[in-house]
This record gives structure tokens, sequence and C-alpha cells, in this order.
């Protein structure tokens, strides 16, 4: 039985079974009524972490409640102590409607400078030596990540380089199976507890190709895996869905693209040559 279906109030609920809880799931319970607001933004780890518990027992903690998983405590979480209003509409005027670009904006600036200066130098070395080494390059990613990857892949391929974007979960578990040592295999999830990536990269990594991340979460599922992990900044909620953090993934691919194109002067006369072979197509 999930809380959502059943009509109670969460945090109602957790005061309700919380004489009953282990000592260490009440630390769980404890936290969550502490930093409502900040729970519905965070991973399972993350959430063990800042608790100071273990995964499971944030899993068990869950059970108590009878809901459907942490995802679905995430989102009674949500429906409770978040106005999607006034969350999509968070420090803008609804009776100036100009207000609204000129918000959007200054998150996408601030975004994009931070992580500007968190993005780890050398990590992006790392990557683009291990790109331009590989044999085949996979892109995966699903939803609004899925267009992300489309992106890189069109960069990789103006550059000349042997990569495919690929945002059907089926076909990225038979690519990922079929990954070697040779191949470099690049997952892009906002959150990082996109399953279909997670799982495509834990299945390609078993076949020891070099995994590379774009997250906004390090500590989420895509970020424990990593080989080398890209990290985007920027607030994410569901009612927002990366709207900010996407510009910050598209700035890391702009990155890698002409990193990549700096390394070598093949790449310079491939951008060249897709250049000139699109050209015909404009009038």
């Amino acid at each position: 039985m999930e809380v959502s279906s059943a009509g109670t109030d969460i945090l109602e609920r957790i005061r309700v079974v919380y004489s009953i809880l282990r000592t260490s799931e009440k630390k769980v319970a404890d936290y969550i009524m502490a930093n409502t607001n900040a729970t519905v933004a965070m991973s399972i780890g993350e959430l063990a972490e800042e608790s100071g518990v273990s995964e499971a027992t944030v899993t068990r903690f869950c059970r108590a409640l009878e809901v459907g998983g942490f995802q679905d405590l995430k989102i009674n979480i949500a429906r409770r102590s978040m106005n999607p209003r006034d969350t999509l509409y968070k420090n803008i005027n609804p009776e100036n409607p100009a207000s609204l670009p000129v918000r959007i904006l200054n998150d996408i600036c601030e975004s994009l400078h931070d992580t500007t200066k968190t993005l780890d130098g050398k990590a992006v070395e790392m990557a683009c030596e291990k790109i331009l080494k590989a044999s085949r390059i996979f892109i995966f990613g699903v939803g609004g990540s899925g267009a992300l990857a489309i992106d890189m892949g069109h960069k990789f391929l103006k550059l000349g380089l042997p990569s495919i974007a690929v945002v059907d979960s089926h076909i990225q578990a038979m690519y990922a199976s079929m990954c070697s040592d040779a191949d470099v295999v690049i997952g892009i999830s906002d959150s990082g507890e996109t399953i279909d990536v997670v799982d495509a990269l834990v299945l390609a990594k078993k076949q020891k190709a070099f995994v590379i991340g774009i997250t906004n979460n390090i500590k989420s599922h895509l970020g424990k895996i990593l080989d080398v992990a890209l990290l985007t900044v920027g607030y994410t909620s569901p009612q927002m869905a990366a709207t900010v953090s996407r510009f910050a993934a598209m700035m890391i691919t702009d990155v890698l693209y002409l990193q990549l194109a700096l390394n070598r002067e093949v790449l310079i006369d491939n951008i060249r040559k897709t250049d000139l072979a699109v050209s015909r197509k404009k009038y």
C-alpha cells in the first residue's frame, strides 16, 4: 500500500510509525522531519549519508512507511511540501511576465559560472585522452538527457570520431553487452539516478569499457560507478525538469568538443569536411 494512495500525509505517517522504528530508522525519520524540502532532491545514498545510516536502512524505513520505495517516498514528500507554482515561479512576479526570461537567464548564468569554477580540468583531459584512443564511443541518455546525448553525438560526428548516440534503453543494453576495453561509454543523467543509463554503464563496465558520466550528482548511483565524472552545478527539481543544469551539460559537451579538436589537426580537417558536406543542404 502506498501512502499517497491512502491519502495520508507523509510526515504524519512518519510520526505515527516513529515509536516502532528501529534506532537506525529513526535517524532517517529525524533527518527528513528536519530537512523535508532538501530530501526531495537527494539520492538514496545522499539521504543515507546525511542520516548516518546505510542505504539498506533507508530501504527498510520506506518499507515501514508502506511506500513503494525510495522514489515513492520522495514523491509523497514533494506533494506535501511543494507547490509546483511556487517552485516554478520562485522570485518571479506573476504580475510581470517580463521577469520570467530574466529570472531564467540569471539562473542559467549562475549555473554556467558555478560549473566552470568546479569543472575538473584533469577529468576533462582524461576523458579526452580516452575518447581519442577509443575504438568506439557510445553516448547514452534517455528523456531530456537523450537530447543532450544526441547533441554530443552530432558534435563528435563532426570531428569524425567513431561515436553513436543511443536513446533507446534496449539498444543501450545491447551495445553495452558487446563493449570491450577498447571502447568508451558516456552516460548523461542530471540526477544520476536514471535506471536505464546506470544499468547500461554498469553492464559496459563489466565488459571493461571506460565509463564517463555527465551528472549533477556525484553521490548518485551513476556517480559511484564512473571512471571519470564531469559534474554540472545547478538546482534541479521535478517540476523544473533540469531546465537550468541542461545548459551546463551542453557547455561540458562543448568543452569536450573543442578540447578534442585542439588535440589533433586531423579532427579540425574533419570539421571542415563535415561542414562542407552539409553546406549543400542549405538554400
